[in-house]
């Protein structure tokens, strides 16, 4: 994956099964696919919610276009309570040559600027709203 051809999704990571999630649940679907099909390439996070739908958008739109998404998809993890969602819950199952382990923020910040030209954040809160400003100012 060529970095800087990529675009970062973050977001709300609350289970997005909840009726008010709806919006945000279509919006990232929306969002993996229309990357899938431009040629570009996704990063996320290792939460559910808005990472985890898009993820898996991207993936599936990539294999239908029969594109190879393991090429073009990069997860960064970070261990349990170091991400954004604290809550029991499950992140897109990536492979193993998908993933980035990182040890704390600075190191996720650096790693988003470095692979992702472009960030869409759909919903979120204060976790979203400090990786975005963070991302803004550097």
């Amino acid at each position: 994956m060529e970095a800087r051809h990529s675009v970062l999704v973050i977001g709300t990571t609350i289970a997005i099964t909840l009726p008010r999630y709806e919006r945000f649940k279509r919006l990232a679907d929306t969002v993996g696919r229309a990357l899938a099909r431009a040629g570009l390439g996704l990063v996320t996070e290792n939460v559910p919610g808005v990472d985890k739908t898009a993820a898996h958008a991207f993936w599936t739109e990539c294999e239908r276009l029969e594109r190879s998404p393991e090429e073009a998809y990069r997860q960064l993890w970070l261990p349990h309570f170091q991400r954004g969602y604290w809550l029991p819950g499950k992140a897109f199952p990536a492979p193993p040559e998908c993933i980035v382990r990182l040890a704390d923020s600075d190191d996720w910040i650096e790693e988003a600027i470095r692979m992702a030209g472009a960030a869409v954040m759909i919903g979120g809160r204060s976790g979203s709203m400090f990786h975005g400003s963070m991302l803004r100012d550097r």
